[in-house]
């Protein structure tokens, strides 16, 4: 069945870990105030242009843009703001291609010119303006806030000053270059309207000017009521001026339009002509161009995009060009037309005069100098009115747009934001402190509570002894050995946990048989020989006649621990006189007996098979109340397997927050294998203060509850008593 981990479970997590996500929490903010303070400080500044794309004309009459070009015309727009052109103007105005800000060098360019150096290919950096352009433009911020018809141009820089100067400066550049544009949109055609213009004006200067010399000359004045002839010439003559002011104006407009193809201006000519055809065919034009500009910004020329848009310009332009050929070709039809009314009227004009009889000539060579003046003057006046409206339609755009926000030097920084910063780095601590203690309680596979090994081993725990501190191993012998501490320490945490084991492993009545026990672990250095000792130092002080056998054949210990202190002894009782019989060392401090290994006749680990052991033993059982074996690790020491299976019980030593979950667990199976009859776990080495943290231990050595009776004896146990022993192992 799966574990489910419950709320008392998590709040047990936080507060065994709570040093480790308070430490995490206090090192995050830390690093946020020393990131605070070590990080330069970047000022933004913001100006704003408005497009007003509501007056953009597009026909005789202003009418409004779609949401589509809308869109178009501000990508365009936005676009044409971060274009190298303006960029660059505004970085030589403004010195900016020496800022010590934009020359800074990157780390990846100090590795590139170190391996270029290394390797011999050093080479002058020739493309500095590119660089510098291009550090230039990732500064720069250009963007269309939530589809309005606004333009925000912001510049992010290490000083406040700088930011506004330079943002400022490439708003003012945009709009000089929009207006350069503007007025540069139909240079030929307002260049040859400015020339027939003056050359108009001063025909008409000349031939008015004759006429009133010619008048003055001949001292010729009028009169009303002029003779029938005479206004029938008069008549004649207005014909006369307006047809050649019909002609004249067809032949300019004619002339505008050939100009206005050549110099391939389609919005004027559409706003000339009024063609609906020719307005929507410009508009798809103008918003081709905007998304060709876009995408050459951001694409290479060979893209498929670029190369798809530029198709559709070209498109576009081919049917304007045809489009307007026709409209062309219409206008000179109507040209030739004004022409030969003109001629025939001049006709009429000409013959009315020749058949005149009168005896002056002056009069009539008058009318004609007044005639040609009018035309003349007629004929300015139309080009005067052109001129005008030519120029007015090239600057009058230049009213769609318009800086409504001047920028300013910032006041606080835009990076970092201190309240920012210390709120992530108050959430993203907590957040690593706590998935730091939930990662390393997941990885964690060893026991660290009573709990754990009752749930992991189904076994009870019969002690929980706690790790020796510097303060009670005094003295350079009990450092030496500690296990020792129970002969000169009998006061402390440790002794009290020792003396609840023995306690609880004593029998029941004084005349029960001696009892075997065996001590094992899974693995070396999990405090097995020091549990063994341990207890049976403590049995021996309580009154019994115990006997402590080293049978660790591999790695024996115990004759060092105690031949200090000690006197050998025969099994017998006899002083050492003879070879066959084994030693054993009769410790004066506590009165107990140790058989070291390697001591035996057979002097190797077949001694703990031989006959002669087992015959050891059975005298041993008539001589103590406790034989107590320290065999060699399960998992380790196979030599150790028969004596654990004689033994009557076996005490398992697991090392607090040491012994792994699966290598515990697999020694338990062996000692299965082996009929072991384990009657508990002791779990040694123990941090009592982080046991009672988490509720599992109230003072050193003693758990929570009592053990229930095994045999008619009685355990101690952690708080885990309804933990049964594993199947097919047998209670002590």
């Amino acid at each position: 069945m799966e574990e489910t981990l419950e709320l008392r479970d998590i709040l047990e997590i936080l507060k065994r870990r709570r040093r480790l996500i308070a430490g995490v929490f206090i090192a995050g903010m830390a690093a946020a105030l020393l990131f605070l303070l070590l990080v330069t400080p970047r000022y933004t500044s913001e100006a704003a242009l408005k497009f007003n794309p509501s007056r953009f004309e597009i026909s005789a009459q202003k009418s409004n843009v779609g949401s589509e070009l809308f869109d178009r015309l501000m990508a365009g727009e936005i676009a044409a703001v971060k274009s190298p052109a303006i960029l660059m103007k505004v970085l030589k105005a403004e010195d900016l291609l020496n800022d010590p800000e934009l020359n800074k060098t990157t780390m990846t360019e100090m590795v590139a010119r170190g391996l270029n150096g290394l390797f011999g290919y050093a080479q002058a950096d020739a493309n500095h303006d590119a660089k510098i352009l291009e550090r230039f433009r990732k500064k720069l911020q250009v963007g269309n806030p939530d589809r309005t018809n606004l333009i925000s141009i912001s510049y992010t820089s290490w000083d406040a000053k700088k930011s506004a100067l330079v943002t400022n400066a490439v708003a003012n550049a945009y709009l000089a270059q929009h207006l350069d544009n503007r007025l540069a949109s139909t240079p030929l055609a307002a260049k040859w309207l400015n020339e027939r213009k003056v050359a108009l004006r001063e025909r008409w200067r000349r031939s008015e000017g004759a006429a009133e010399k010619f008048k003055a000359k001949n001292n010729l004045s009028y009169v009303s009521g002029e003779k029938l002839r005479e206004q029938y010439i008069d008549r004649l003559n207005e014909q006369l001026v307006l047809a050649g002011t019909k002609t004249e104006a067809a032949r300019a407009r004619v002339e505008q339009v050939r100009q206005l193809l050549k110099s391939r201006n389609y919005q004027q000519l559409a706003n000339m002509l009024q063609s609906d055809v020719l307005t929507q065919l410009r508009d798809r034009f103008a918003a081709a161009s905007q998304r060709e500009a876009s995408l050459s910004i951001s694409l290479m020329p060979g893209h498929p995009e670029v190369r798809k848009v530029r198709a559709e310009t070209a498109s576009l332009r081919a049917q304007i060009e045809n489009a307007g050929r026709r409209v062309l070709d219409n206008l000179e039809v109507r040209f030739r037309a004004a022409r030969e009314r003109e001629e025939l009227i001049r006709g009429n004009f000409d013959k009315t005069i020749s058949g005149i009889q009168d005896s002056s000539p002056d009069l009539v060579k008058l009318r004609e100098l007044e005639r040609m003046a009018a035309s003349d003057r007629s004929i300015f006046e139309t080009f005067l009115n052109r001129t005008n409206e030519t120029l007015e339609q090239s600057t009058g755009q230049f009213a769609n747009y318009r800086l409504i926000q001047v920028a300013q030097a910032p006041t606080q920084p835009s990076f970092p934001s201190k309240f920012k910063v210390l709120v992530l780095a108050a959430i993203g601590s907590l957040a690593a402190g706590l998935g730091l203690s939930f990662i390393l309680e997941t990885l964690c596979n060893t026991f660290r509570t009573g709990a754990h090994v009752s749930d992991v081993l189904k076994l009870p725990v019969l002690a929980t002894l706690p790790k020796l501190t510097r303060k009670e191993l005094t003295g350079a012998e009990l450092r030496r050995n500690p296990e020792r501490v129970l002969a000169h320490q009998r006061g402390t945490a440790f002794a009290h946990g020792v003396a609840a084991l023995n306690i609880g492993l004593r029998p029941a009545h004084g005349d029960a048989p001696a009892r075997l026990l065996a001590v094992t672990s899974a693995q070396e250095r999990e405090g097995k020989t020091m549990t063994a000792a341990s207890l049976a130092q403590e049995a021996a002080l309580s009154g019994c006649k115990v006997l402590l056998i080293d049978g660790n054949w591999k790695n024996p210990r115990l004759r060092a621990i105690f031949e200090t202190h000690s006197r050998a002894v025969s099994v017998n009782g006899r002083r050492k006189n003879g070879q066959s019989e084994p030693l054993l060392l009769h410790d004066l401090s506590t009165g107990l007996d140790i058989l070291p290994a390697m001591a035996g006749a057979g002097n190797s680990s077949r001694f703990g098979a031989s006959e002669e052991f087992a015959a050891l033993l059975s005298s041993a059982r008539d001589t103590y109340d406790l034989i107590i074996l320290d065999t060699g690790p399960v998992l380790s020491d196979s030599d150790s397997w028969g004596p654990i299976s004689e033994a009557d019980g076996t005490l398992f030593v697991i090392q607090w927050n040491q012994t792994r979950r699966d290598v515990a667990a697999r020694a338990l199976r062996t000692l299965e294998t082996l009929d072991a009859k384990v009657i508990g776990v002791v779990l040694n080495g123990s941090d009592l203060q982080q046991m009672e943290q988490e509720n599992q231990v109230v003072s050193a050595g003693f758990t929570r509850r009592a053990a229930p009776a095994v045999n008619g004896r009685h355990g101690i146990d952690d708080g885990a008593a309804k933990a049964q022993p594993r199947p097919g192992l047998h209670s002590f």
